[in-house]
């Protein structure tokens, strides 16, 4: 796939603009525009270089920057859990205590 192919395929799925692309290549929207379109009379090579590194860059950022977990299962979670699945089991009422910020809440919520 040529670079070109490249570049209009991120446009065509929508995942940016051109006006972002160029921006965040370090070039100007015009210069991209009119290289895709085959037209740039400028010094083709530096616009290329600009692109090659910005779409490795890209590349590097989407394999390093993976979604943060929802939830982590930590033993306090799990202590919770256990509490509340006796809440279930038995008819009763559970009291869920410990130090602020242990993740009591979100274990709750979950």
């Amino acid at each position: 796939m040529t670079l070109i192919e490249q570049i209009k395929q991120l446009l065509d799925n929508q995942v940016h603009t051109q006006r972002e692309i160029a921006a965040q290549a370090g070039i100007s929207a015009g210069a991209l525009s009119a290289y895709l379109k085959g037209t740039y009379t400028g010094n083709v090579e530096n616009v290329e270089v600009a692109l090659k590194n910005w779409l490795s860059t890209r590349e590097k950022k989407e394999k390093v920057f993976v979604e943060a977990p929802h939830f982590i299962e930590i033993p306090t979670a799990k202590k919770v859990f256990s509490a509340l699945d006796m809440a279930k089991i038995l008819p009763t009422m559970v009291t869920v205590y410990g130090a602020s910020g242990v993740g009591k809440t979100k274990a709750c919520q979950d």
